[in-house]
């Protein structure tokens, strides 16, 4: 503003060209200086725009890293409980296992040791005499035994087949 007054009042053509000159690299420099000001204002808005979105950035990450930990925490908890689960449910299979073939040997045992007697017996009676209504009845009660003994081995077979599929 001086110069600018100082222009309009100068005495001489000379001071005005001088004062004018002045003026206008004043004029030019302040321009520059302000749009200089103004980018450095709008560069400095976006860095702290840019902080302020890396910060949510990092709050984000943070969160998601503390909420993984704790969904690899309980999902560790889950399978250690499935693991044990599926232990104890192994565990009660064996010993079902184990009681079922158990139970088949008994089974085998106590069914064919009395119809292997009462075989004996039959034939042993069969050997000694007797009328033959008697020897005829004593045919048909070992063909009957016979047949029951069949029956006998093909369950025993079945069973020790499905025994060994189930394993």
């Amino acid at each position: 503003m001086i110069i600018l007054i100082q222009t309009l009042v100068a005495d001489s053509r000379q001071e005005v060209f001088i004062d004018g000159g002045v003026l206008v690299v004043a004029v030019v420099f302040g321009i520059i200086l302000i749009k200089s000001t103004l980018h450095e204002i709008v560069q400095r808005e976006r860095i702290e725009k840019l902080a302020a979105d890396l910060r949510k950035a990092y709050d984000s990450v943070k969160d998601l890293n503390e909420n993984l930990a704790h969904k690899v925490a309980e999902q560790t908890k889950e399978v250690k409980r499935a693991y044990e689960v599926e232990k104890r449910a192994h565990d009660e299979l064996a010993k079902l296992d184990e009681t079922k073939n158990q139970l088949i040997t008994a089974a085998q045992h106590n069914l064919r040791t009395p119809l292997t007697a009462l075989r004996w017996q039959l034939e042993k009676i069969r050997k000694s005499g007797g009328n033959d209504g008697l020897q005829e009845s004593l045919k048909e009660s070992e063909a009957s035994v016979e047949r029951l003994t069949g029956v006998l081995e093909d369950f025993l077979k079945i069973t020790e087949m499905r025994v060994g599929n189930s394993d």
